[in-house]
């Protein structure tokens, strides 16, 4: 048997070992556990082109043989899938090909008696580590393992309750640099590796209060650990403070759509976040607070890395404040020194959701896309989700309001981002109301092609600002597929263009009409009926509200800024147009939209305001209303 079919059969064997111990943490068998491959997995992208690479290198002691070591890559979008694997080669380097866009948690084994124990990059096992994020045809480098140098270990002394996957264990150079980190194991020991030789300083944080090796209480006062070559110190432990803590549990009614990775936080009274930690079997403890006085939050704190985000509940502080209320209703909790919080329990909520999928120009689906959820102004937690082979994407944990959608596909035939109403710029996104506790079907979020009527032409005048409109469904056009830009706006229309702009929000029409000319059969009834309900449009004295009048450029006004909800705008004393005095019915919504832009008048300074709105500038003025900081 040749050198390298030895090799190959040695990787086999210890893919074997390695995939199986992942099962007993992931729950499951990774498909490479059964007909293993000696060679790396090739696997393509859902598309049909060749994915990406991850490369680095990995450096070992002198007693350690290179070609024991294999890499494993687990697919944190899809972990039941198979695990890419390859071989170490002599010179300490590895390329693991065709990877499908995703992120992955990176681990190296080796059955070398002078490797210790399987290395997880950016972490000290399978349940903590660093993920790596793959965009489709990318070639990441630069994911190395440093085994080589001297290494520190020892323990961190906590109580009991305190949740070791909180704490945070570095090696701190004579600089105060950060050289080597690690998690504690649940028994509080730590392993630092790869050190080269120098003094070092051990602290321990996050979970506990800040803590050094050796009882001091900085690093000038903590003591000093040398290293020479490949020398190992062991025993460095620490006594870790566990502060004031607060615990409790998490529930929730059955069933629950929320069952996936949730989160604690707690917030300082200026709000910011102080600890943020994860729920471990509806467990919580969050602990290394200082005494003070504190807010309580669920799922609150937006996460970084898509993979988490699979389902969270709806935000809420302590207790069953919703996040829309804000952290001022919600209990402060005042702690002392080392005082230990119990039973602060939450009852966890679905909140609503948004489904749909994420599509290219062509209509096909784009997998292990991310799509997040936001919101104009960032009030609300920023919730995302990953869509699935076929591009589905499901968001959950939403408070009632309105949300805009970003696409960030990893396809290599597409750069940037996308946004609900199928749209490339952010200003253009697509507004979209969601209620707490119901489920919104937005359809398909897909890359911006022209969306044209068949007389709307590219080069005319707001030919991009109807394509817009036309892309997000705020105007369906005429059933011939035409705009009829020069046409004047009725108010019938404006009612719908408003409603459609807002999201489409949740809303019953009254049996019983408010307007004595919109019968309830009107095309437009529930939309001019939402219109009265939010009173953006009172109508006329008489009770009518004459659907079918064209909208007068003043009435435009009026419409735009009540939908705004705009307050605190103080109008000019002098009129930024030469035809609306400063005492006009409207004055104040017509210098509030020339001082947003909206609008800019003519060229002559003139408003021009009692002239009906076209179909095209309308479609102006709602694209970039829609573009407002509001």
């Amino acid at each position: 048997m040749s050198f390298l079919s030895i090799r190959h059969w040695r990787a086999s064997a210890m893919a074997i070992i390695a995939t199986l111990t992942a099962s007993l943490v992931l729950g499951m068998v990774p498909a490479q556990a059964v007909g293993l491959t000696p060679h790396a997995v090739r696997a393509e992208t859902a598309s049909g082109t060749t994915g990406g690479s991850i490369s680095g290198t990995v450096t070992v002691r002198s007693n350690v043989d290179l070609g024991s070591v294999s890499v494993f890559a687990i697919n944190l979008y899809s972990p039941s899938s198979n695990a890419p694997s390859g071989m170490v080669n002599p010179d300490g380097t590895y390329t693991l090909p065709s990877l499908p866009a995703a992120e992955y948690k990176v681990y190296f084994h080796s059955s070398d008696p002078g490797w210790t124990r399987m290395e997880v990059y950016g972490g000290s096992d399978l349940s903590t580590y660093t993920p790596v994020l793959v965009n489709e045809g990318q070639d990441v480098t630069g994911i190395d393992q440093n085994m080589s140098g001297g290494r520190i270990q020892g323990r961190v002394q906590m109580p009991y309750y305190v949740d070791t996957t909180t704490v945070v264990v570095e090696a701190l150079d004579s600089s105060g640099a950060v050289v080597a980190s690690e998690f504690p194991s649940t028994g509080g020991h730590y392993d630092l590796k790869g050190l080269p030789s120098g003094d070092y300083k051990i602290r321990a944080s996050g979970g506990v209060l800040t803590s050094w090796h050796g009882g001091g209480a900085s690093f000038a006062e903590a003591a000093t650990i040398s290293i020479e070559g490949e020398q190992d110190v062991y025993n460095a432990d620490l006594a870790g403070d566990p502060g004031a803590s607060i615990s409790g549990w998490v529930s929730s009614s059955w069933p629950s759509t929320g069952a996936g990775s949730h989160r604690v936080s707690v917030h300082d009274l200026a709000g910011k976040v102080v600890k943020d930690v994860p729920v471990n079997s509806s467990y919580y403890t969050v602990s290394g607070l200082q005494p003070g006085q504190y807010k309580l939050a669920l799922d609150m704190v937006a996460v970084t890395s898509a993979h988490q985000a699979k389902s969270s509940y709806e935000g809420q502080y302590y207790s069953g404040v919703s996040e829309d209320k804000g952290p001022g209703p919600a209990q402060t909790i005042t702690l002392t020194a080392n005082e230990q919080k119990t039973r602060f329990d939450f009852a966890g909520t679905d909140g609503g959701s948004m489904k749909g999928y994420l599509r290219d120009a062509s209509g096909h689906p784009l997998p292990f896309g991310v799509v997040e959820a936001y919101t104009r102004d960032g009030a609300l937690v920023t919730r995302k989700a990953v869509t699935d082979a076929q591009g589905r994407f499901e968001i959950t944990g939403l408070t009632t309001g309105s949300y805009r959608l970003r696409g960030n596909t990893t396809n290599v035939r597409f750069a940037g981002l996308t946004y609900s109403g199928s749209v490339a710029e952010q200003s253009e996104a697509k507004e979209i109301a969601v209620s707490s506790g119901t489920q919104t079907d937005v359809g398909t979020v897909g890359y911006w092609s022209r969306a044209n009527f068949t007389d709307v032409f590219e080069g005319q005048q707001f030919d991009h600002q109807i394509s817009w409109m036309k892309s997000t469904g705020i105007s369906t056009g005429w059933p011939d597929a035409t705009f009829r830009p020069l046409l004047s706006v009725n108010r019938d229309a404006m009612a719908a263009f408003l409603y459609r702009l807002a999201g489409q929000p949740a809303f019953t029409p009254p049996a019983t009409s408010p307007f004595v000319d919109v019968p309830t059969t009107n095309q437009f009834y529930k939309e001019i009926a939402w219109l009265a309900s939010t009173k953006i449009s009172g109508g006329w004295p008489d009770n009518t509200f004459r659907p079918v009048e064209p909208v007068n450029r003043d009435a435009m006004a009026a419409f735009l800024y009540r939908f705004s909800k705009v307050t605190g705008f103080e109008p000019p004393a002098t009129s930024p147009f030469t035809d609306v005095p400063a005492n006009g019915q409207f004055y104040k919504e017509i210098a509030w939209l020339a001082s947003t832009e909206i609008s800019t008048g003519w060229e002559d300074h003139t408003f021009r305001p009692v002239t009906p709105v076209n179909r095209d500038a309308m479609a102006a003025f709602m694209y970039r209303f829609n573009a407002l900081d509001k």
